[in-house]
């Protein structure tokens, strides 16, 4: 929670399943609006088990939980798959009928995959509200298409405003590029640089923001998480689309673009501090800062102020690194307080 708040959330989606009470008690003091999420995910069975076992714990949930104020709305499902050989539709117009007895106040919504929002469509339609998990520029396209894909999707059921109820990308602490033009090297599956994720949300979060029809935008995930079957990045067993570190000890660049655009504490922060050991002496230099104005200085040459750019983003695409160490030092000023972040990067040209 106090990571969150520090990068200034004001919503959480929780994951699927039931919560400790504790976390719905700091969300409740500290102004969260949260979804709250029942645990039918992916496959179903059309069986009286499956219907009795979904029943009682979207119950449990509503019962247990009712007297928050911070959940906003029930969420019913997850990313049901379009092969289903039963139509999910019933249950998920039994269960809403249920949320609706149990908690009158309250909407209820599912996250509809981007081949669930096309062919479940009569699923889709029973959401109070849209919501659609999307990851542009990570598994589909590029990060500017996270803005079309919204458009068609919020058209198709009724221009009634949708949820981003995912979006995001993997990084990992311990791979980089100094190249931001795209993901560069080796196999995706295999290769998640802590920059390239930087940039899918910079993109993708740009674009929903220029949409008001976008009334609510979730990012997945807050912290790295355990996934058995996951072979991704440098790490088995682990989906590392958090912004945090699992262990909750490492906040990747990504947080610091948040950050930026969600506090007013000033900030200001050099992103690509991990990547220490450089092979190009051409390198771009991006910080993230809520300050109007920042100046960067490298080994004691001043390269000017920069601008920000939407997203508190400012960038200087061409500076030379000399061979040995290199000390990076950007500056700006807040409210009348100066912040400033620094970082030491060390250039060896590759050799023939």
């Amino acid at each position: 929670m106090r990571l969150m708040r520090q990068m200034g959330v004001n919503a959480v989606r929780l994951a699927h399943y039931q919560h400790n009470d504790y976390f719905y008690q700091l969300t409740d003091r500290y102004g969260l609006i949260v979804w709250a999420e029942l645990a039918m995910v992916d496959w179903m069975r059309d069986t009286a088990a499956l219907r009795e076992n979904a029943r009682q714990q979207l119950i449990e949930l509503i019962r247990q939980n009712i007297n928050h104020p911070s959940i906003l709305m029930w969420s019913l499902y997850n990313e049901i798959n379009p092969s289903n050989t039963a139509d999910p539709a019933p249950l998920v117009r039994e269960l809403k009928e249920l949320a609706n007895k149990e908690d009158p106040s309250r909407p209820t919504t599912g996250a509809l995959s981007i081949d669930g929002i096309e062919k479940l469509h009569r699923v889709g339609e029973l959401n109070d509200l849209l919501a659609l998990n999307v990851y542009p520029g990570w598994y589909i396209q590029t990060p500017d298409d996270m803005g079309p894909i919204a458009d068609k999707w919020n058209e198709a059921y009724g221009a009634r405003g949708i949820i981003i109820s995912e979006y995001g990308a993997g990084a990992s602490i311990h791979q980089h590029q100094q190249d931001f033009s795209g993901r560069t090297g080796r196999a995706p599956n295999s290769w998640h640089p802590e920059e390239w994720q930087s940039i899918v949300h910079e993109g993708n979060y740009r674009q929903i923001r220029q949409r008001p029809f976008i009334f609510g935008a979730f990012i997945w995930n807050m912290f790295d998480f355990a996934s058995a079957n996951r072979k991704e990045g440098d790490q088995v067993g682990i989906n590392d689309k958090g912004l945090v570190t699992r262990d909750r000890k490492v906040r990747k660049d990504a947080y610091f673009l948040y950050q930026a655009n969600w506090t007013a504490q000033p900030m200001l922060y050099i992103t690509s501090h991990r990547d220490s050991t450089r092979s190009a002496a051409d390198t771009p230099v991006k910080v993230f800062s809520n300050c109007d104005e920042v100046s960067l200085d490298v080994n004691g040459r001043r390269y000017g102020n920069s601008h920000p750019t939407d997203l508190h983003v400012f960038r200087w695409d061409h500076i030379t690194l000399t061979q040995g160490e290199n000390h990076v030092q950007a500056t700006g000023t807040c409210h009348n307080q100066t912040v400033h972040d620094e970082v030491t990067w060390t250039y060896h040209p590759q050799q023939p």
